[in-house]
């Protein structure tokens, strides 16, 4: 989710928090990280979050669909990866037809 500030950051998550839960759905807090990613001229500060009193624990690092994710990942970058790996793959689909 990428939002301008952190009070901005908090409602969204709140407000995420409050639709699951009135769909019954139960976010799990074992889970669920938070990774700060500032803009290029700003210092970076773990972001100490909190969803229903538990406090969300910052990574560095995570993976997501195959991917190691950093807080120095760049997403020119990641989207250059991915290219790369589905190339072939659809390369591949075009020999089905």
């Amino acid at each position: 989710m990428q939002t301008p500030c952190l009070p901005c950051f908090m409602r969204h998550v709140d407000l995420f928090a409050a639709a699951c839960e009135n769909f019954r759905l139960c976010i799990n807090m074992e889970k669920t990280v938070v990774m700060h990613h500032p803009p290029p001229i700003t210092t970076y500060t773990a972001a100490r979050l909190n969803v229903k009193d538990a406090e969300l624990n910052p990574v560095e690092t995570f993976t997501y669909l195959c991917s190691n994710l950093s807080r120095s990942t760049k997403v020119d970058d990641e989207v250059a990866h991915r290219i790369t790996k589905a190339s072939p793959a659809f390369g591949r689909m075009q020999n089905i037809f």
